[in-house]
C-alpha cells in the first residue's frame, strides 16, 4: 500500500505543475497582449479604447474558436454512431 501512495502523490505533484503551468501560460499571453497593446498606444500613437476593442476582439474569437476545437471529437463520435 505504501507504493501505489507514493506513485499517486507522485502523479499529483507532476499533475499539479503541468496545471500551473497552463494557466502560467494563458495568462501570461493575456499580459504580453495587454503590455504589447500599451507599447503600441504609447509609442504609436493609437487610440485606447480601439486598441483595447481589438484585444478584447481578439480574446472572443480564440475563445471561441478553442470551444469550437473542443468539441470536435464529439462531433466525430455523434457521425460515426449515425
Amino acid at each position: 500500500m505504501i507504493e501505489p501512495n507514493k506513485q499517486a502523490v507522485k502523479n499529483a505533484h507532476i499533475s499539479g505543475i503541468l496545471f500551473g503551468y497552463s494557466l502560467f501560460s494563458r495568462f501570461g499571453f493575456i499580459a504580453a497582449v495587454f503590455y504589447f497593446g500599451t507599447l503600441m498606444i504609447v509609442n504609436q500613437g493609437l487610440e485606447p479604447e480601439n486598441t483595447f476593442t481589438a484585444i478584447y476582439i481578439l480574446f472572443l474569437s480564440a475563445m471561441g474558436a478553442g470551444m469550437a476545437i473542443s468539441h470536435a471529437p464529439s462531433a466525430g463520435k455523434a457521425r460515426d454512431s449515425a
